[in-house]
């Protein structure tokens, strides 16, 4: 890039004048392309974790969901209807 920069002398017949402005804005442009590249890459990271915590929480609620429903469910405990039938006696 110095070489690029670097101003010519009258004499020197190899010296392009447009090379100072042509290096100018190939290297700014070079800098913020390879900037909006890298901030594209970690936006991109960031999205996929995101993405990654969602499938894995969706995924342990479906698997709490699948517990709970192979469980049996409690007993109905029965005795406080029958118990009441067997003491409901008409003493007449």
């Amino acid at each position: 890039m110095q070489d690029t920069l670097r101003e010519c002398r009258p004499d020197d017949e190899r010296c392009l004048d447009f090379l100072y402005w042509f290096a100018l804005i190939y290297f700014i442009s070079f800098v913020v392309m390879a900037q909006y590249v890298l901030v594209n890459l970690v936006v991109a990271v960031i999205m996929q974790a995101l993405e990654d915590s969602e499938e894995e929480e969706l995924k342990a609620e479906q698997d709490a969901e699948q517990d709970r429903g192979q469980q049996a469910p409690p007993p109905v405990e029965e005795s406080s209807s029958s118990s009441s039938s067997s003491t409901d006696t008409d003493p007449e």
